[in-house]
């Protein structure tokens, strides 16, 4: 347990300083490209492509980042209605597995973007940078969701089982 706690410690400290530097990169590039357009009357398409491939990496950063710390979107309205610790615990086992299945949809979809865009390369109009580099982080982005949410629902199995074989079962009265 301790092994998995470093590696996701590690894992957590390199999405942080790789956010900063996609961050930092691609203020960079709009200042570049804003200062070349309105000071030296000139544009550069290569920073506005180089900007939007960062811009990709950094938005699939950012789901990944949610999704560990657990603060993506979610509605409660169902957790609003259920009172007591062990129908809570039940929604959130229910909530992570609905995650969960939703994920692997979306690393089903993302495999499937990478194989079309391996099978059928294609180039940005500027750079020539194969589309497949920012097509990627989508599938690296849903592969570590997807961690996150098998995490997620180990956890909260295992805290429903802890109120669950902790006394009463009824869940009516809990």
């Amino acid at each position: 347990m301790e092994v998995l706690k470093r590696i996701h410690s590690i894992l957590r400290f390199l999405l942080k300083y790789i956010a900063i530097f996609l961050n930092l990169s691609i203020m960079g590039l709009i200042l570049i490209d804003v200062a070349a357009r309105y000071i030296f009357n000139q544009s550069y398409a290569e920073a506005s492509e180089l900007t939007l491939i960062l811009a990709m990496w950094l938005y699939m950063l950012g789901a990944v980042i949610a999704s560990d710390h657990n603060t993506h979107l979610r509605v409660e309205i169902f957790g609003l209605l259920f009172k007591g610790k062990k129908k809570m615990a039940a929604h959130r086992v229910m909530i992570a597995m609905l995650n969960l299945a939703i994920v692997l949809f979306f690393i089903r979809w993302a495999y499937d973007l990478v194989d079309w865009a391996v099978r059928r390369p294609q180039m940005s109009p500027v750079l020539n940078v194969p589309w497949i580099v920012s097509q990627v982080s989508i599938l690296l982005a849903s592969l570590l969701i997807g961690v996150f949410c098998i995490r997620e629902v180990v956890c909260s199995a295992l805290e429903a089982y802890r109120l669950l074989s902790s006394g009463n079962i009824d869940l009516e009265k809990s």
